[in-house]
């Protein structure tokens, strides 16, 4: 956001996304108090399985959302906040017929806001991903397949980005049958996480690709990237949640009988 549209304290992303140390990140957010900060802490206890605390942030940031005044900056706020509280829904069990999916509609942005606001851009991603999410868990494998392919042709110049799409990507092609494809294509998620980028993205990404390979029966590939994602940089305590992740992930494809994404 722009300088005076900052909410967060100065450098708490760029320090969230690169020393993935969650409870620093958490404690630094100590006396911000815009619903955007309220949806970070959500964030980072969902990031940390802790569903209920995860709600009581999530909860008062829809409410506090729905109070703030109204501006481009804070739409844009409030379409990440819905598309974390999807992402925790997903996480704590599959998509049922009620299931509320977040809105994921985007909106039309005039080039001179996208100008403006590059941060749209951003939050068109996040959703695009949550459609691509959503279609994985309702089984609607060529719509999410054609999302990713989407996500990757506008982001290659991005490889710390990229991974997740072609893992979505990857799943996609598995469900469909296509193997053999599938595999190329979780080649190339190995090479953008090996490439670099933040250390959340990596996490995030290594455990997703340790939960397919213990799905898919392979357990020295899934040993190989746990032995990675040891060796990133960040405490120990952030390693092993990703890993639970990562084995919460590879139990919802194995109930499902798919490859999906949390």
């Amino acid at each position: 956001m722009r300088q005076e549209e900052h909410v967060l304290p100065r450098g708490w992303l760029s320090d969230f996304l690169d020393r993935a140390d969650l409870e620093r990140s958490f404690g630094n957010l100590s006396g911000s108090t815009h619903f955007h900060a309220e949806t970070m802490r959500g964030r980072i206890r969902s990031l940390q399985v802790r569903s209920s605390e995860a709600w009581e942030h999530f909860d008062k940031a829809l409410f506090e959302a729905e109070r703030a005044p109204e501006s481009i900056p804070n739409l844009i706020r409030e379409m990440i906040l819905n598309l974390y509280c999807f992402e925790q829904k997903l996480l704590e069990g599959p998509v049922a017929s009620d299931l509320k999916a977040p809105k994921l509609i985007i909106p039309h942005f005039p080039e001179e806001v996208v100008a403006e606001y590059p941060e749209v851009n951003f939050a068109i991603d996040l959703r695009r991903v949550g459609q691509g999410f959503l279609q994985l868990h309702l089984r609607n494998w060529e719509a999410s397949s054609q999302i990713f392919q989407e996500l990757i042709e506008s982001h290659r110049k991005d490889p710390g980005v990229v991974a997740m799409y072609y893992l979505g990507l990857a799943a996609s092609q598995h469900n469909l049958g296509q193997s053999d494809l599938a595999f190329r294509t979780l080649e190339d998620a190995e090479f953008c996480v090996q490439s670099g980028g933040s250390t959340i993205n990596r996490l995030r990404a290594v455990g997703i690709l340790y939960a397919f390979y213990l799905y898919l029966g392979k357990e020295a590939e899934a040993s190989g990237w746990e032995r990675f994602l040891e060796r990133l940089p960040c405490p120990k305590m952030t390693q092993e949640l990703f890993l639970k992740r990562g084995r919460i992930l590879m139990k919802r494809c194995a109930d499902q009988a798919s490859l999906v994404l949390l």
